[in-house]
């Protein structure tokens, strides 16, 4: 099976691996690590955003350089559940 992933005019083809896996072939790492060093080999110097939540893998950003720069508790209203999230803004310089 394949995927694409396309993120500041950088796309990342993946294909599913025998392990049932899915594994970029750009690198050994995810697509998320993937897509970041193809950023970072085409915008050095740029000073990036990254918006996420507490509901996601929020720490990739933090193993990546990326400081917290803003954050804020929201909850969503989902009819009869509510769900706190913070939401949460990095940013970073590429070197």
């Amino acid at each position: 099976m394949r995927c694409f992933a396309h993120f500041a005019g950088i796309t990342l083809r993946t294909e599913r691996s025998s392990s049932s896996r899915r594994t970029p072939r750009a690198g050994s790492g995810g697509i998320g690590t993937a897509l970041l060093a193809a950023f970072e080999r085409e915008e050095p110097g740029k000073l990036v955003y990254l918006y996420t939540d507490s509901a996601c893998t929020y720490q990739f950003c933090e193993r990546r350089g990326f400081e917290r720069s803003e954050e804020r508790d929201v909850t969503i209203d989902l009819g009869r559940r509510h769900v706190p999230l913070k939401c949460l803004l990095y940013s970073k310089t590429i070197p």
